[in-house]
């Protein structure tokens, strides 16, 4: 991530997605992670993400709810993410 963003993991720490995407992006983002939660996976439209210097790279996520295999519950999400510029 730091090479990408310019953060350090330890500085992503308490921060959220919609904290770091670009506000026109956010209402489509919002609705790729209504998507994930309904059908478990989800690939997101193309999206801004700021850097630590106050620029953006554009990126794209493919995200699937990995469910816990003993009580089929949701246990986590698995994001791959993609640097587009």
């Amino acid at each position: 991530i730091a090479s990408i963003t310019g953060f350090q993991p330890q500085e992503l720490i308490d921060k959220t997605l919609y904290q770091l995407v670009h506000v026109v992006d956010s209402v489509a983002l919002r609705r790729a992670h209504e998507t994930l939660l309904i059908k478990g996976q989800v690939t997101t439209p193309y999206y801004r993400l700021m850097t630590k210097t106050g620029g953006w790279v554009w990126m794209q996520s493919y995200a699937t709810i990995v469910h816990n295999s003993r009580s089929s519950r949701p246990n986590c999400i698995v994001s791959v993410n993609y640097l587009l510029s």
